[in-house]
């Protein structure tokens, strides 16, 4: 059970529950420890991915990294 428990908690606090997937690495986060934002292909399709503090910046994971400013 200890397994199952763990494995419900975000992989970087540790603290609060899994709200979804990293965009880009596929590992589980909580909503505090993610970064949202809108992407976009062709006309008019936009879906909200989230990015972890690693992978947010990485241009080979997150195709708007370049465009992101500090504040972002």
């Amino acid at each position: 059970m200890k397994e199952d428990k763990e494995a419900q908690l975000c992989k970087a606090c540790k603290k609060n529950k899994v709200f979804t997937t990293c965009s880009g690495c596929g590992n589980c986060f909580c909503e505090s420890c993610l970064h949202m934002q809108m992407d976009s292909s062709g006309c008019g399709s936009v879906w909200v991915s989230y990015y972890c503090d690693e992978c947010v910046d990485d241009e080979k994971l997150n195709p708007n990294a370049a465009m992101r400013t500090n504040s972002d």
